[in-house]
């Protein structure tokens, strides 16, 4: 299951009160040359250790939402289906099961899909500031570059690949940015905390590590140490992320001249940021919707 990759710190540090926040988002992924970019908006709600993210895909043919509710207060998170009126709910202590020696269960499946998956033969991360500053959706940034490369082996017929992410962060010190990503961070740890999972989770390189997996096919295990090396290279990002662009490339040959193989674009644009007082029945399942598996 898909979770949000954001969330509200649930009991913030003593301080005056803050209005709940709305975070709206404008995401593009694109693939497959041969048809259109996919473009998705997304409006993040948070409300003490309430979290709402609508999700409305952008079709020729009608828009679709889809909406998830994080209720730590609950203990559940529910996924809905506005279209047909269902929803589903699942405890977020059963979400992750812990195993034998201590780690989570999707972390053993990681380990059986390295078996099969490629072997990571070289890889190399580096990120690094730009004297580039720009004003984006109204917020004064600065942007960062980074990029990795890995160079992957196949497991059984040995044929070597390349797999190439490029990265362009563009980042805001705005106070009531920076004040969103401490609630932000905050909830989530309190939300991996609770499903058992690492809170290092919600580390600006898991991002990364996540797409890494999905694109290059190979597994996060095997990806562990590539991303500790993200890690430390991440940690040299300042501000909240305004603009997010990654490219991947892949070719079939590891001394392919240029990509020739799969590639893959996802860019991430907060359109804007505002606090103010929403209501409770934001965060309920509506009384007319049926339970279903979705």
């Amino acid at each position: 299951m898909r979770l949000p990759l954001w969330i509200v710190c649930v009991g913030l540090v003593a301080g005056p009160a803050r209005a709940d926040l709305t975070l709206h988002y404008r995401v593009t992924t694109a693939g497959d040359p041969s048809r259109p970019a996919l473009e998705e908006e997304q409006i993040r709600m948070l409300k003490g250790p309430r979290a709402r993210q609508d999700e409305i895909e952008k079709s020729p043919t009608g828009d679709r939402r889809h909406v998830v509710l994080t209720l730590l207060d609950a203990g559940v998170l529910d996924r809905l289906d506005m279209e047909r009126k269902l929803f589903d709910e699942m405890p977020l202590r059963e979400m992750a099961i812990p195993s034998h020696d201590g780690e989570s269960a999707s972390r053993d499946a990681s380990r059986a899909v390295s078996v099969d998956g490629p072997r990571i033969v070289k890889a190399r991360f580096k990120i690094k500031p730009s004297h580039e500053k720009r004003v984006m959706q109204g917020y004064a940034c600065r942007r960062y570059d980074g990029e990795m490369t890995l160079d992957l082996q196949d497991r059984g017929s040995g044929r070597r690949s390349r797999s190439r992410m490029t990265l362009t962060l563009w980042t805001s010190d705005a106070p009531e940015l920076i004040q969103a990503q401490s609630e932000e961070q905050a909830f989530s740890r309190a939300l991996l905390s609770t499903m058992g999972r690492a809170t290092d989770s919600v580390e600006p390189a898991s991002l990364v590590r996540t797409m890494a997996a999905q694109f290059s096919g190979a597994s996060q295990d095997e990806l562990r140490d590539v991303m500790r090396e993200a890690s430390e290279q991440m940690r040299k990002v300042k501000g909240y992320p305004v603009v997010t662009t990654i490219n991947w490339a892949a070719t079939p040959r590891i001394d392919a001249a240029a990509p020739v193989g799969s590639s893959f674009s996802f860019t991430s644009e907060l359109l804007k940021a505002t606090r103010q007082s929403l209501d409770e029945a934001l965060f309920r399942v509506p009384a007319d919707f049926k339970r279903a598996a979705l």
